[in-house]
C-alpha cells in the first residue's frame, strides 16, 4: 500500500532521525501538511471502482466516519507489523511504502541504513507528558500491528479497505444512507472479508475467522480511542502553533 509522501516531508523525517533538525520542525511539517491528508487518501481508496459508484453523500459519509482509523491502522502496521532493524526493510516488511527509499537513493545514499522508525517518533511531543488517552492508543496501536507480524503485505490492503468501508446499520440509519448505496458497501464488505480470509488459509496457512473477527474487534475498539486521541492532537496542534509564534 503506497503512500503520496512529499520529498519535503522524507527530507524531515531522514534530517530529525540523523539529528540535522528537531522533531519539533517535523511536526511543524506535519501540521501545516494537514491539507493533503485527504487527498492522499482519496489516492488510495480511489483504487476500489466500487467507491466511484457511490453517491457523493456517501463518499462523504465514509470519509467522515472511518479516514482516521484507517491512517492510524496503517500507522499501527508500520510502527508494530514487523522485526525490521532498519527503515528500508521496515517498509519492505508491512508493504507500507512511504517514498522512503527512492528518497534515500537519490538524495541521502549514505543513510540508507537509517534505523526503523518508531511510534514515539512520529506521536510523542518533547517535553509533553503522555495522556491516558495517548497511553490507550499506543496500547491498541502495539496489539493491531503485532498481528500483522509475519503475514503476507498483501493482507494489509486488504483489511485497510474492509474498515473502510465498515458501516454498521446504526450509521447507516443515522446518515440515511441510500439502499442501492448499502447495497454496494455490503456486497463490496462480504467480498473483501471472503478474500482476506481465503488468502489467510490457502496461502499463508492460517485458520481465518478467529484471526480476523479478533482483529476487527480490536480495530472497532481502536476507532472509538481514536475519535478521542484525535480531539487531543488537535489541541496539541494549537500548542505547536502558539510556539511558533
Amino acid at each position: 500500500l503506497c503512500s503520496v509522501m512529499r520529498t519535503e516531508t522524507n527530507k524531515a523525517i531522514v534530517d530529525a532521525m540523523l539529528g540535522l533538525s528537531s522533531r519539533m520542525e517535523f511536526f511543524n511539517l506535519l501540521a501545516r501538511g494537514k491539507d493533503r491528508q485527504t487527498s492522499n487518501f482519496l489516492h488510495l481508496i480511489q483504487q476500489i471502482p466500487q467507491y466511484t459508484g457511490l453517491t457523493a453523500f456517501s463518499k462523504t459519509m465514509l470519509l467522515s466516519e472511518n479516514m482516521s482509523v484507517c491512517w492510524e491502522l496503517r500507522n499501527a502496521v508500520f510502527f508494530w507489523g514487523h522485526s525490521a532493524d532498519s527503515l528500508l526493510k521496515q517498509e519492505e516488511m508491512t508493504g507500507i511504502s512511504i517514498n522512503m527509499k527512492d528518497f534515500l537513493l537519490k538524495n541521502k545514499p549514505n543513510a540508507v541504513n537509517l534505523p526503523s522508525m518508531k511510534y514515539d517518533f512520529f506521536y510523542s511531543l518533547p517535553g509533553v507528558e503522555s495522556t491516558s488517552i495517548q497511553n490507550e492508543h499506543k496500547t491498541l496501536a502495539r496489539t493491531i500491528g503485532e498481528t500483522f507480524k509475519g503475514l503476507d503485505v498483501k493482507l494489509f490492503p486488504l483489511i485497510f479497505y474492509i474498515v473502510f468501508f465498515n458501516i454498521n446499520e446504526d450509521l447507516a440509519t443515522k446518515y440515511n444512507v441510500g439502499s442501492k448505496d448499502q447495497q454496494i458497501i455490503k456486497q463490496l464488505q462480504r467480498r473483501l472479508c471472503l478474500t482476506y480470509s481465503r488468502f489467510l488459509k490457502h496461502v499463508v496457512g492460517v485458520e481465518t475467522g478467529d484471526l480476523l473477527q479478533h482483529q476487527l474487534r480490536l480495530i472497532l475498539a481502536f476507532k472509538d480511542c481514536v475519535a478521542l486521541f484525535k480531539e487531543e492532537k488537535l489541541m496539541q496542534a494549537k500548542y505547536l502553533a502558539a510556539l511558533r509564534k
